[in-house]
């Protein structure tokens, strides 16, 4: 070795030595967040990838399947099923959580006098716990007689509905439960996006005659577009992993028309102990949410170059 390659190695060294003496408090203060993270996030999504290739007995392998597990979820009418649901969430949850914050935001952030007050309002219910927001609208979409929603449809005169025991409403019902809960923080975020529109925009449309929707149409969505993209995504990410509200309000029911992967991938490890199936469900979940997540970064890397808030 050269007389300068050694040098250079040794400086290398000598620099990094440096470093770590000097932040060394710090890495003693990540050290306990670092291994919590190894043990409970990276050790269980390596051992279940590694599982999903073996035929198991419980929790035991027994023997090396190598894509089996896969062929055998991928041909499974229930996993079909489960993964028609999720697609169904997520077009809901674009058309109730996608459209209605927009909406929301731009009325809101034409206001004068009360907006403050209209944030707060809407942003009100994302400071309920999901769990605790699920239990509460089962309780009223009881479909007796004595359920609330019930109660007002009987005093109009109308007829009871079964609500969550219906196959064709139970999704949009829980993916309506979901967005009342998140939809305010959607909320929050467009509206401190609308606040870096400059007003020139507005007052050189107002001048040339533009309406209130020509505007909206014109300059407010323009503005906004990157950022219902990036949120858009983040959205169909939350849908795949969706879970406890099915499970609370439905328990998947019925007849499995509001179960998701993860709850199935959960039935299958935790009530019927088939873990090497569950584990190639969640195997391919995480694929799914891979590709989702890199289209997200790749929003977020667009966003930030042209500038957009």
């Amino acid at each position: 070795m050269r007389n300068s390659d050694l040098k250079h190695r040794n400086n290398f060294i000598t620099s990094v030595t440096k470093q770590i003496k000097k932040d060394y408090m710090a890495w003693i203060m990540l050290l306990p967040a670092l291994i919590c993270y190894i043990v409970y996030v990276w050790q269980p999504l390596a051992s279940g990838i590694f599982l999903s290739f073996f035929k198991t007995q419980g929790f035991e392998k027994v023997a090396f399947a190598g894509f089996d597990n896969f062929k055998k979820v991928l041909t499974d009418s229930l996993f079909l099923k489960s993964f028609t649901n999720s697609v169904v969430y997520t077009i809901w949850a674009l058309i109730i959580g996608g459209i209605v914050p927009i909406v929301l935001a731009i009325f809101i952030n034409e206001m004068v006098h009360i907006k403050k007050f209209f944030t707060a309002v809407v942003y009100l219910p994302c400071m309920l716990p999901m769990i605790v927001a699920s239990v509460m609208w089962k309780i009223m979409f009881d479909p007796s007689d004595a359920g609330l929603f019930n109660t007002i449809l009987n005093r109009f005169g109308l007829e009871s509905l079964q609500w969550l025991q219906d196959t064709k409403m139970t999704i949009p019902l829980i993916m309506l439960t979901i967005q009342w809960g998140g939809i305010g923080s959607r909320v929050i975020l467009y509206i401190a996006n609308l606040q870096s529109v400059s007003t020139d925009l507005y007052e050189a449309a107002s001048i040339d005659g533009a309406g209130f929707w020509s505007k909206v149409k014109n300059i407010t969505l323009p503005h906004m577009s990157g950022l219902i993209k990036m949120l858009i995504v983040m959205q169909i990410l939350g849908v795949f992993k969706l879970f406890q509200q099915p499970l609370t309000m439905t328990g998947g029911g019925p007849n499995n028309a509001s179960t998701t992967l993860m709850m199935l991938a959960y039935n299958k490890a935790f009530t019927e102990l088939r873990v090497d199936e569950a584990a190639a469900i969640s195997v391919i979940i995480m694929i799914l949410l891979l590709i989702f997540t890199a289209i997200y970064f790749k929003l977020t890397k667009a966003n930030n170059e042209s500038g957009v808030a």
